[in-house]
Parts: structure tokens; C-alpha cells; sequence
């Protein structure tokens, strides 16, 4: 196999960033390699494992994580992180709950964990966590259905190590679909 090439860069500045790089086995979820990039060449380049699906995380200072799966590493890559911004909307992928509950589903721990280890690593950074629904069942229904939700992945967060003070839980119940 040969050496994934890969660059991090902001995305709206497209300066080279200083960043932590986690390459993960898709299938177990655990760590195979690390690599850091710094803010003068933003250049890394490892040798991956065969025959296993894998997938990165990037982190770096004062910008949003990305974790995606690592597709074809003949030539370089070019991941781009979005600044922290005030009022961003951001939407967590891949949290999935019990249907009609509260109960948040095991397939969503790497989803909570990335939004843990975010905001450990921005500690300055505060959250409002807003719970969605579909519009099958009553508004009343859905509405308290989707502020369980919110608290309930408020209640990972604070089981897990953050302050309640930086996190703040919503419902919206139909109202305000996210999704089709």
C-alpha cells in the first residue's frame, strides 16, 4: 500500500494548520496510527494498514473536528477545517435513538465521543444542543419527544466530563426538520 499524503488546511483561509490525526480501523474502532501536521509545511504522509477500512479524525486549535472515511490514498489529500464560529450550525451526524424514545442508540458512541473530545479540546467553546423529530404523531408528542433527545445527549456530555454551564438543551420537535 503506499503513503497517504494528506495536508490540513483552514477552510476559509487556506493558511496550513497545525493538526492531531487519528487514523481509525473502521471495524473495531481503534486507533492504527497518529500523525501531526504543523502550520509551516501542513504536510503528513503515513503508511496505513492493508485490507482494512479506515477512517481519520482531524483536530486542530479553534477549528471544527472532522472524522470521515479514508477513500483512495494514491495522491495527496486536502482536508479543510472550518473555523470555530460564533451562532454555527452544526449538524451531528450518526446519533441515532431507540424509536419513539429517549434511549440513545450504542451505534451513536463515536459521534458523542467526537463531540466530547471537541469540546475538551476547545474548552472555551459553549453548545446548545437542539433536538429534532418527524412529524408522525401529535406536535405535543414530538415536541417533548425531541427535548428528551437534547437532554439526553446534554446528559452524555456532563457524564462524561463537561461542565453543564457550557451546554444548553432544545427540543423542536417537527417544526423545524432537518431531514426529509
Amino acid at each position: 500500500r503506499p503513503d497517504f499524503k494528506f495536508y490540513v488546511r483552514d477552510a476559509k483561509t487556506d493558511q496550513l494548520l497545525a493538526a492531531e490525526v487519528t487514523f481509525i480501523n473502521a471495524n473495531n474502532e481503534t486507533a492504527v496510527a497518529s500523525a501531526k501536521t504543523d502550520s509551516i509545511t501542513g504536510y503528513a504522509k503515513l503508511r496505513l494498514p492493508i485490507n482494512t477500512p479506515i477512517r481519520i479524525r482531524i483536530e486542530a486549535q479553534d477549528h471544527l473536528t472532522i472524522t470521515q472515511t479514508v477513500g483512495d490514498i494514491g495522491g495527496d489529500e486536502i482536508y479543510r477545517l472550518e473555523p470555530i464560529e460564533k451562532k454555527r450550525v452544526i449538524i451531528l451526524h450518526n446519533l441515532f435513538f431507540a424509536t419513539n424514545k429517549t434511549r440513545i442508540l450504542p451505534t451513536s458512541e463515536q459521534a458523542l465521543n467526537d463531540l466530547y473530545m471537541f469540546l475538551a479540546r476547545n474548552p472555551q467553546v459553549t453548545i446548545r444542543i437542539i433536538g429534532h423529530t418527524d412529524s408522525v404523531g401529535k406536535d405535543a408528542a414530538n415536541h417533548k419527544l425531541s427535548d428528551g433527545r437534547a437532554n439526553a445527549v446534554m446528559n452524555d456530555l456532563i457524564e462524561r466530563g463537561i461542565a453543564a454551564e457550557r451546554l444548553q438543551a432544545e427540543g423542536r420537535g417537527e417544526t423545524q426538520p432537518v431531514d426529509t
